[in-house]
């Protein structure tokens, strides 16, 4: 059970009245909770198969830097990469969420979804 989520139901309901009533800390929450797969197009075996793609990194401001997926552990339900030598963090390496990565031959609208 994800621990998350969890907190999410045990949280006490607010009254209709109560201003808080519709909003949601999304600070407590991370974002892939909030994903649909019914916008994926592909799985995960076959998006490791493209091999490369792009990644966030921080370099006094987040940018979407070029990565080599080498690899994907459905436990962790997260994607391994290795940083090209075009970006700024040159060989280094990251694991990823599926939100956090995206493919070369993925249609970018989509991947905004």
């Amino acid at each position: 059970e994800d621990p998350e989520v969890r907190a999410l139901v045990d949280m006490a309901p607010a009254p209709l009245s109560d201003p808080r009533f519709l909003r949601v800390d999304s600070g407590r929450f991370r974002l892939g909770l909030f994903d649909s797969l019914d916008f994926e197009t592909g799985t995960p075996e076959s998006w490791t198969r493209v091999g490369r793609g792009w990644a966030p990194a921080f370099t006094g401001e987040w940018r979407w830097e070029p990565v080599d997926v080498t690899g994907y552990d459905p436990k962790t339900e997260r994607y391994s990469v290795v940083f090209t030598p075009e970006s700024s963090f040159s060989n280094k390496t990251k694991s990823v969420t599926r939100l956090n990565l995206l493919f070369e031959t993925e249609d970018r609208v989509m991947h905004a979804r």
